[in-house]
Protein backbone atom coordinates (compact mmCIF):
# COMPACT_ATOMS: atom_id res chain seq x y z
CA UNK A 1 0.00 0.00 0.00
CA UNK A 2 0.78 3.51 -0.21
CA UNK A 3 3.54 2.36 -3.44
CA UNK A 4 1.76 3.84 -6.84
CA UNK A 5 -0.38 6.28 -7.84
CA UNK A 6 -1.74 3.67 -10.30
CA UNK A 7 -4.67 2.72 -8.31
CA UNK A 8 -6.21 6.23 -7.59
CA UNK A 9 -8.18 6.34 -10.93
CA UNK A 10 -10.41 3.04 -9.19
CA UNK A 11 -10.43 3.87 -5.71
CA UNK A 12 -10.50 7.25 -5.35
CA UNK A 13 -12.54 8.76 -7.81
CA UNK A 14 -12.89 11.85 -5.52
CA UNK A 15 -8.91 12.75 -5.07
CA UNK A 16 -8.67 12.30 -8.83
CA UNK A 17 -10.38 15.24 -9.33
CA UNK A 18 -7.79 17.37 -7.84
CA UNK A 19 -4.45 15.78 -8.31
CA UNK A 20 -2.13 14.58 -10.84
CA UNK A 21 -1.61 11.07 -10.26
CA UNK A 22 0.24 10.59 -14.10
CA UNK A 23 3.21 13.21 -13.60
CA UNK A 24 4.22 11.63 -10.35
CA UNK A 25 8.12 11.08 -10.47
CA UNK A 26 9.18 7.63 -8.88
CA UNK A 27 13.04 6.80 -7.79
CA UNK A 28 14.06 4.08 -6.06
CA UNK A 29 17.04 3.58 -4.19
CA UNK A 30 18.60 0.19 -2.24
CA UNK A 31 15.66 -0.17 0.61
CA UNK A 32 14.07 2.87 0.09
CA UNK A 33 11.67 4.53 -2.65
CA UNK A 34 9.70 7.90 -3.01
CA UNK A 35 7.06 9.59 -5.12
CA UNK A 36 5.39 13.13 -5.25
CA UNK A 37 1.91 14.11 -6.47
CA UNK A 38 1.14 18.13 -7.20
CA UNK A 39 -2.50 18.56 -5.79
CA UNK A 40 -4.97 21.22 -6.68
CA UNK A 41 -4.31 20.53 -10.20
CA UNK A 42 -6.81 17.84 -12.17
CA UNK A 43 -6.07 14.63 -13.17
CA UNK A 44 -4.86 14.23 -16.92
CA UNK A 45 -6.95 11.23 -16.92
CA UNK A 46 -10.04 13.51 -17.62
CA UNK A 47 -10.76 14.29 -21.33
CA UNK A 48 -11.87 17.69 -20.62
CA UNK A 49 -10.74 20.49 -18.30
CA UNK A 50 -12.00 20.57 -14.64
CA UNK A 51 -13.43 24.46 -13.33
CA UNK A 52 -11.61 25.65 -10.61
CA UNK A 53 -14.37 25.65 -8.95
CA UNK A 54 -14.96 21.78 -9.11
CA UNK A 55 -11.22 21.06 -8.75
CA UNK A 56 -11.43 23.28 -5.39
CA UNK A 57 -13.94 21.26 -3.86
CA UNK A 58 -12.32 17.97 -4.63
CA UNK A 59 -9.61 19.42 -2.88
CA UNK A 60 -11.97 20.62 0.17
CA UNK A 61 -14.07 17.36 0.52
CA UNK A 62 -11.12 14.93 0.19
CA UNK A 63 -8.99 16.93 2.44
CA UNK A 64 -9.95 20.02 3.31
CA UNK A 65 -9.32 19.73 7.12
CA UNK A 66 -5.58 20.57 6.09
CA UNK A 67 -6.04 23.95 4.89
CA UNK A 68 -8.69 24.19 7.54
CA UNK A 69 -11.31 24.23 5.36
CA UNK A 70 -14.41 22.59 6.41
CA UNK A 71 -16.74 20.38 4.01
CA UNK A 72 -18.63 22.72 1.33
CA UNK A 73 -16.71 25.71 1.44
CA UNK A 74 -17.11 27.90 -0.96
CA UNK A 75 -14.72 28.65 -3.55
CA UNK A 76 -12.75 31.67 -2.54
CA UNK A 77 -13.65 34.00 -5.49
CA UNK A 78 -12.97 37.61 -3.42
CA UNK A 79 -9.53 36.24 -2.09
CA UNK A 80 -8.35 35.30 -6.07
CA UNK A 81 -5.55 37.18 -6.87
CA UNK A 82 -4.89 37.96 -10.54
CA UNK A 83 -3.05 34.90 -11.94
CA UNK A 84 -3.66 33.19 -8.94
CA UNK A 85 -4.00 29.51 -9.53
CA UNK A 86 -6.12 27.02 -7.67
CA UNK A 87 -2.93 25.95 -6.09
CA UNK A 88 -2.17 29.34 -5.24
CA UNK A 89 -5.44 30.15 -3.35
CA UNK A 90 -5.04 26.55 -1.34
CA UNK A 91 -1.45 27.09 -0.52
CA UNK A 92 -2.39 31.24 0.50
CA UNK A 93 -5.16 28.97 2.74
CA UNK A 94 -2.84 26.49 4.86
CA UNK A 95 -0.42 29.48 5.73
CA UNK A 96 -3.09 31.50 6.83
CA UNK A 97 -4.15 28.08 8.70
CA UNK A 98 -1.12 27.58 10.30
CA UNK A 99 -0.58 31.21 11.32
CA UNK A 100 -3.91 30.81 13.30
CA UNK A 101 -1.97 28.12 15.01
CA UNK A 102 1.32 30.32 15.55
CA UNK A 103 3.05 28.80 12.81
CA UNK A 104 4.80 30.87 10.12
CA UNK A 105 4.85 29.04 6.59
CA UNK A 106 5.84 31.90 4.56
CA UNK A 107 8.90 29.95 3.94
CA UNK A 108 7.24 27.40 1.51
CA UNK A 109 5.60 28.11 -2.02
CA UNK A 110 2.86 26.91 -2.94
CA UNK A 111 4.59 24.17 -4.71
CA UNK A 112 6.11 23.02 -1.13
CA UNK A 113 3.13 23.00 0.04
CA UNK A 114 0.56 21.57 -2.26
CA UNK A 115 2.95 18.47 -3.45
CA UNK A 116 3.02 15.77 -1.55
CA UNK A 117 6.03 13.37 -0.88
CA UNK A 118 5.25 9.29 -0.41
CA UNK A 119 8.40 7.37 1.17
CA UNK A 120 8.46 4.09 1.14
CA UNK A 121 11.47 2.37 3.71
CA UNK A 122 11.80 -1.45 3.59
CA UNK A 123 10.47 -2.99 4.83
CA UNK A 124 6.90 -1.62 6.43
CA UNK A 125 7.54 2.10 6.72
CA UNK A 126 5.72 4.66 4.50
CA UNK A 127 5.90 8.63 5.33
CA UNK A 128 3.76 10.72 4.06
CA UNK A 129 4.96 14.75 3.73
CA UNK A 130 4.25 17.91 2.60
CA UNK A 131 5.00 21.88 4.28
CA UNK A 132 2.71 21.28 7.13
CA UNK A 133 2.44 17.77 7.79
CA UNK A 134 4.07 14.54 8.45
CA UNK A 135 2.29 11.23 8.72
CA UNK A 136 4.12 8.09 9.31
CA UNK A 137 2.60 4.98 8.65
CA UNK A 138 3.85 1.40 9.95
CA UNK A 139 2.19 -2.08 8.81
CA UNK A 140 3.05 -4.94 11.52
CA UNK A 141 2.56 -8.37 11.43
CA UNK A 142 -0.39 -9.96 12.88
CA UNK A 143 -1.05 -13.30 14.49
CA UNK A 144 -1.07 -14.93 10.96
CA UNK A 145 -0.59 -13.89 7.64
CA UNK A 146 -4.37 -12.68 7.06
CA UNK A 147 -4.34 -10.06 9.97
CA UNK A 148 -1.99 -7.24 10.76
CA UNK A 149 -2.17 -4.01 12.64
CA UNK A 150 -1.41 -0.52 10.94
CA UNK A 151 0.32 1.98 13.17
CA UNK A 152 -0.47 5.69 11.96
CA UNK A 153 1.71 8.81 13.50
CA UNK A 154 -0.12 12.12 12.19
CA UNK A 155 1.95 15.25 13.10
CA UNK A 156 2.26 18.95 12.37
CA UNK A 157 4.10 21.79 13.23
CA UNK A 158 3.65 23.42 16.66
CA UNK A 159 4.20 27.35 17.26
CA UNK A 160 7.98 28.17 18.68
CA UNK A 161 8.05 27.32 22.56
CA UNK A 162 4.73 25.20 22.39
CA UNK A 163 4.40 23.06 25.37
CA UNK A 164 5.02 19.05 25.00
CA UNK A 165 1.27 17.25 24.73
CA UNK A 166 1.32 13.94 25.25
CA UNK A 167 0.30 11.89 21.65
CA UNK A 168 -3.12 10.72 21.76
CA UNK A 169 -3.26 6.66 21.75
CA UNK A 170 -6.28 6.05 19.16
CA UNK A 171 -6.74 2.25 18.67
CA UNK A 172 -9.51 0.94 16.70
CA UNK A 173 -10.11 -2.15 14.30
CA UNK A 174 -9.89 -1.35 10.95
CA UNK A 175 -13.72 -1.29 10.09
CA UNK A 176 -14.27 1.17 12.39
CA UNK A 177 -10.97 3.55 11.39
CA UNK A 178 -12.27 6.94 9.16
CA UNK A 179 -8.33 8.34 9.41
CA UNK A 180 -9.97 11.10 6.52
CA UNK A 181 -12.08 9.85 2.84
CA UNK A 182 -9.08 8.81 1.17
CA UNK A 183 -7.34 6.73 3.77
CA UNK A 184 -10.68 5.47 4.70
CA UNK A 185 -11.16 3.99 1.30
CA UNK A 186 -7.22 2.48 1.92
CA UNK A 187 -8.14 0.62 4.90
CA UNK A 188 -11.65 -0.42 3.66
CA UNK A 189 -10.42 -2.29 0.27
CA UNK A 190 -8.05 -4.47 2.14
CA UNK A 191 -10.56 -7.25 3.61
CA UNK A 192 -11.38 -8.10 0.34
CA UNK A 193 -7.50 -7.86 -1.43
CA UNK A 194 -6.58 -10.17 0.99
CA UNK A 195 -9.84 -12.68 0.36
CA UNK A 196 -8.90 -12.58 -3.39
CA UNK A 197 -5.45 -13.87 -2.52
CA UNK A 198 -6.73 -17.31 -1.77
CA UNK A 199 -8.66 -17.67 -4.64
CA UNK A 200 -7.70 -20.81 -6.31
CA UNK A 201 -7.15 -18.91 -9.57
CA UNK A 202 -4.73 -16.43 -8.31
CA UNK A 203 -1.65 -18.23 -9.70
CA UNK A 204 0.64 -14.91 -10.17
CA UNK A 205 0.50 -11.40 -10.48
CA UNK A 206 1.89 -9.11 -13.31
CA UNK A 207 3.26 -5.73 -11.86
CA UNK A 208 3.16 -2.89 -14.52
CA UNK A 209 6.13 -0.35 -14.38
CA UNK A 210 3.62 2.27 -12.57
CA UNK A 211 4.24 -0.13 -9.37
CA UNK A 212 7.89 -0.15 -9.22
CA UNK A 213 8.13 0.44 -5.53
CA UNK A 214 5.79 -2.84 -4.95
CA UNK A 215 8.80 -4.71 -7.38
CA UNK A 216 11.41 -3.05 -5.45
CA UNK A 217 9.89 -4.06 -2.12
CA UNK A 218 9.52 -8.24 -3.20
CA UNK A 219 13.34 -8.08 -4.44
CA UNK A 220 14.34 -6.60 -1.03
CA UNK A 221 12.32 -9.29 1.07
CA UNK A 222 13.63 -11.93 -2.02
CA UNK A 223 17.34 -11.10 -1.16
CA UNK A 224 16.84 -10.91 2.47
CA UNK A 225 15.13 -14.16 2.56
CA UNK A 226 17.45 -16.02 0.05
CA UNK A 227 15.08 -17.73 -2.36
CA UNK A 228 15.86 -20.01 -5.14
CA UNK A 229 15.38 -18.50 -8.78
CA UNK A 230 12.63 -21.05 -8.80
CA UNK A 231 10.56 -18.91 -6.51
CA UNK A 232 11.99 -15.47 -7.09
CA UNK A 233 10.10 -12.81 -9.54
CA UNK A 234 10.27 -13.23 -13.55
CA UNK A 235 10.90 -10.04 -16.20
CA UNK A 236 11.43 -6.13 -15.25
CA UNK A 237 14.40 -4.95 -15.28
CA UNK A 238 16.70 -5.48 -12.11
CA UNK A 239 15.88 -2.90 -9.23
CA UNK A 240 17.78 0.56 -9.48
CA UNK A 241 17.42 3.95 -9.22
CA UNK A 242 14.98 5.06 -11.77
CA UNK A 243 13.10 8.40 -12.39
CA UNK A 244 9.76 8.75 -14.64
Amino acid sequence: GYSETYHIQTLHPELLRCVDDIHAPQQIWGHTAKSDQPYGVQSPRFEGALSDEEVWDAYVYTQGALMGAAEGTPFPVDERQPGQTVQDLIAARTRSFAAERGVNLDWADTDRITRLHQYNVFPNMTLLANADHLTVMCSRPGPDPDRGELVMFLMTHMPPGAPYNKPADVRVDAGDAEPGLVLTQDIRVLPGLQRGMHQPGFTHLALSSEERRVINMHRNLERYLDLPPSEQMTGGAPSRSVAT
